[in-house]
């Protein structure tokens, strides 16, 4: 609310573009990703989290604008995000209510429910795939 009262009062020029800060993953790992049409979509897509984060901080301190990227990067943007998603499924009840964070009523309930691990597991295979999918693209 400040930039925009600044903007309009003429003290000024544009508001602030954050956005244009930001890098998801390592200098290699954006390159990779940009060099096909999916890897760009994944950069693209993976800043989402940050602007959620972004909620969360004004949320929390009460702040009148956002947090730059300075603060805190996109992975642990992306962390907070799935903290806040989890809490929130977590205290979700019913029988449509069945996700990764939440198992659903206790008779639907099984013994191998959902963990981080098991989450970690499927991002590593995830990356590893789309990173020895981006080599062979590049051959």
């Amino acid at each position: 609310p400040h930039c925009v009262k600044d903007l309009l009062g003429g003290v000024t020029d544009s508001l602030p573009c954050y956005e244009d800060n930001l890098r998801p993953g390592w200098a290699v790992l954006r390159w990779i990703l940009s060099t096909f049409a999916f890897g760009r979509l994944v950069l693209t897509v993976s800043v989402q989290p940050w602007y959620y984060d972004c909620i969360y901080h004004i949320a929390d301190t009460g702040a009148a604008e956002a947090s730059p990227p300075e603060r805190r990067g996109v992975l642990a943007a992306m962390l907070r995000n799935e903290q806040e998603e989890a809490r929130i499924a977590r205290s979700l009840v019913g029988p449509n209510c069945v996700g990764t964070h939440y198992p659903g009523p206790f008779h639907l309930r099984t013994k191998a429910s959902s963990s981080w691990f098991y989450h970690l597991l499927v991002v590593a295979a995830a990356l590893t795939l789309g990173i020895a999918l981006a080599f062979w693209c590049l051959e």
